[in-house]
């Protein structure tokens, strides 16, 4: 159940993206369980209070609050709003969640947090694989160690369609703010191809590689998919 539970947090905060209210859920989550939301309930008179707290603007919380209405998860009254159970709008889309394990200020930020959560549970199953000739016990004493070692990979798109994002650059982008807030390191992976005067005939020969390929003094090295370490 574990692992269904974090399997579907990871396909609600998919298909809120795709849908692009991921950023509404946050405010929904932000507001809900704010200290002046009593009971689930938001009263009018706070809402100058609450902007400061949260550092949005009057015009964006009006804003959020009349499109959650639209949507069902707040019902607006004469005095302020009344939160829908949190549990509403999982079902809305299909998913049973029975605990929220990713929270976050803004999109990038619960992105980042709930991407470095998949790539470790992934990184392990790639650990598990290689190793599952090993003993149960050996898995478990060193299953956290290895992942400080730069033996396992996730590609950038694999990266990007995590949240239905479909550019491998956006997987890039994901990856580097990764890097920043410190969630994992990476270690770039290269192959040398060939030398620069052979460098025409290999792309002629792997028109493929093209923007795959880049030149280091007299050589030319493809890029390979980076090594992921977990903090």
């Amino acid at each position: 159940m574990q692992n269904n539970n974090f399997d579907n947090n990871i396909e609600f905060i998919k298909r809120l993206n795709s849908e692009t209210k991921l950023t509404l859920w946050i405010l929904f989550d932000r507001l809900k369980y704010h200290k002046l939301t009593v009971g689930g309930f938001l009263p009018k008179k706070y809402y100058s209070t609450v902007c400061k707290s949260l550092n949005i603007s009057d015009s964006k919380l009006r804003k959020g609050l009349s499109a959650m209405a639209k949507l069902g998860w707040v019902n607006k009254t004469y005095t302020g709003y009344q939160f829908q159970s949190w549990r509403l709008i999982p079902e809305l889309y299909d998913v049973e969640i029975k605990k929220l394990i990713f929270k976050g200020e803004n999109k990038a930020d619960l992105i980042n947090k709930a991407t470095a959560k998949y790539v470790k549970k992934n990184l392990l199953k790639q650990f598990y694989t290689v190793n599952k000739k090993m003993t149960d016990n050996w898995l478990t004493n060193n299953a956290e160690a290895k992942l400080q070692e730069s033996d396992y990979t996730l590609s950038v798109r694999h990266i990007a369609s995590i949240f239905g994002f479909k550019s491998a650059m956006t997987g890039s982008r994901i990856e580097k703010r990764m890097v920043k807030k410190k969630l994992i390191k990476i270690e770039r992976q290269q192959q040398e191809v060939c030398l620069v005067k052979d460098l025409h005939s290999f792309h002629k020969a792997n028109p493929e590689l093209w923007h795959h390929t880049f030149i280091k003094g007299n050589r030319v090295y493809r890029r390979l998919t980076n090594n992921l370490i977990v903090n």
